[in-house]
């Protein structure tokens, strides 16, 4: 997956929504083979997500705010098949007795994207920079 994902820092947005889509089919195959979408739920959400980020780079709302909705559905599945892989392990210790409802919001996205991609040095200016500076703890 990191070598789909290597363009997505380039400097070159066209070269990163390609790899975001190439992730995305990759993903989605491997869902498909496996039968199990428990691994691969987060990752669909993060392509989801970094697609919305360049959506709203490029001036198109509408479609940003569907990835994000899309990043949020998978980034909810995820939760609940972790969550329900837990709850049947007795070796895992959960604290968390009140599971979320929905999904993450826009300004979460950001958060998160702001941390997990800190790798990637994308050199495209991201939108609202300078507001996201500060990124809170992602969860995975």
């Amino acid at each position: 997956m990191n070598e789909i994902l290597e363009p997505y820092g380039s400097g070159d947005i066209e070269s990163s929504k390609s790899a975001l889509l190439r992730s995305i089919e990759f993903t989605k195959e491997e869902i498909s083979n496996r039968g199990d979408h428990s691994a691969f739920d987060w990752e669909l959400a993060l392509a989801y997500a970094r697609l919305a980020w360049i959506a709203e780079y490029k001036g198109k709302k509408d479609e940003a705010k569907r990835l994000f909705s899309l990043a949020s559905e998978h980034e909810f599945k995820s939760d609940v098949l972790y969550r329900e892989r837990i709850k049947n392990n007795p070796n895992v210790i959960s604290t968390d007795e009140h599971p979320r409802t929905k999904g993450y919001s826009i300004e979460d996205w950001y958060s998160i994207l702001d941390e997990v991609d800190s790798r990637y040095q994308s050199k495209w200016t991201k939108p609202n920079q300078a507001a996201h500076t500060t990124p809170a703890s992602a969860p995975r």
